[in-house]
């Protein structure tokens, strides 16, 4: 709703100055922005950036693309002129936000263990290894359907859920845990 969108008579500051440039050139791909002061209740489960949550979440230390994600997970922050971005898996996203209640127990029991403050994207990966960018919270693979694809997709789930920890890159300890989730 554009009534509410006001430009300022005043000239902006030089803070605001530096979050536009921090900021030129980024696009959010996947899905509509919208945004409003508050989420609200009546807004809980829309795709919707709340302002006043974004600044506490913002200052309460998380990055912009954490915040981001939380308000559009099935979005892409990407670069404008991004060749080579995520590519969403989200039949693979959705196997794992409904996996992750159920390991949850036997998670926090294991020391290190952090859960991450939104759901990971799963991207495409068309070369290489499977890794999990861990400032990103993202997660490249190429295949998830088979066994041995979604042990590669815990794993890597691990590594961001240990990231602070240094099992975090034990990949013995991980693929161990692994393997043993995938049992489950």
């Amino acid at each position: 709703d554009s009534r509410a969108q006001r430009v300022s008579p005043r000239p902006p500051s030089e803070r605001a100055r530096v979050a536009a440039a921090f900021t030129a050139g980024w696009v959010l791909r996947g899905t509509p922005v919208r945004y409003a002061l508050e989420r609200g209740e009546a807004n809980a489960e829309a795709q919707l950036l709340g302002w006043r949550e974004s600044v506490a979440a913002s200052r309460a230390g998380q990055g912009v693309d954490a915040v981001l994600r939380q308000a559009f997970p099935a979005a892409t922050l990407a670069g404008w002129q991004s060749d080579g971005d995520c590519e969403p898996l989200p039949l693979a996203a959705q196997w794992l936000t409904d996996r992750l209640p159920r390991w949850e127990r036997r998670l926090r029991r294991e020391v290190g263990y952090e859960p991450l403050d939104a759901p990971p994207q799963i991207c495409l990966l068309q070369a290489g290894t499977p890794h999990a960018d861990l400032r990103r919270s993202r997660i490249w693979l190429r295949e998830w359907h088979s066994r041995e694809g979604r042990v590669t997709l815990i794993h890597e789930y691990l590594h961001l859920a240990f990231r602070t920890h240094p099992r975090g890159q034990d990949e013995n300890d991980i693929e161990r845990l692994a393997q043993q989730l995938a049992d489950t």
